[in-house]
């Protein structure tokens, strides 16, 4: 964003006019958010600004795969210089992290990948994370994009989750013996009893 200033001078029946005014100036943004995905549980979801990733669940791991792009055509020949691209999330989704591209020539495009964990003790609700790329043009203009995304985390009343199984020895023959270990919790909102595995 740049200032500058406008003077203007008119001439009336009964004499002349003139002033200045300030004028704020803003380079049009070429530095475009192309297309983000969020990837949990085995899904894979576009978001946009403001949209709700909906039915996620405590301990699952959130992927972002984030494309970013240069608008400037190669004509205009414009590089857009020093790009950062961060991710901040608050609440059960705690992950403040940032990538440092570099320089994207003109109509150029790069991908970036962040990862964070949904905390296992997380409750019912929804919190915000904030997707960011900013960079600046060869002249001094700032270019960038940003984009709200909401999540929300839905716990069950009542689920037993099976966290690892192991088989020792993985190689099972006849008349010996094996053991199989199997983890589990209670990752639902209630107390539990009566609790066994059926194998």
């Amino acid at each position: 964003r740049s200032r500058a200033s406008a003077a203007f001078s008119g001439a009336t029946a009964s004499g002349t006019l003139s002033g200045t005014t300030a004028i704020n100036l803003k380079a049009a943004n070429n530095l475009e958010l192309k297309d983000v995905k969020v990837r949990f549980d085995g899904k894979s979801e576009n978001v946009d600004n403001g949209d709700t990733v909906n039915d996620m669940k405590p301990g699952q791991t959130v992927e972002f795969e984030i494309e970013i792009e240069n608008n400037f055509n190669d004509n205009e020949d414009v590089n857009i210089e020093d790009v950062e691209v961060t991710v901040v999330g608050g609440g059960d989704l705690d992950i403040d992290e940032e990538e440092d591209v570099g320089d994207l020539s003109p109509e150029d495009k790069e991908t970036i990948t962040f990862s964070a964990v949904i905390d296992e003790d997380a409750d019912d609700g929804t919190f915000d994370v904030t997707i960011e790329v900013v960079g600046v043009d060869e002249f001094g203009a700032r270019h960038g994009e940003k984009c709200d995304v909401n999540f929300e985390v839905k716990r069950e009343s009542h689920e037993i989750s099976i966290e690892n199984m192991a088989l020792s020895p993985q190689v099972v023959t006849c008349e010996n013996d094996a053991r199989l270990t199997i983890d589990i919790k209670n990752t639902g909102r209630r107390d539990e009893e009566e609790i066994y595995v059926n194998v």
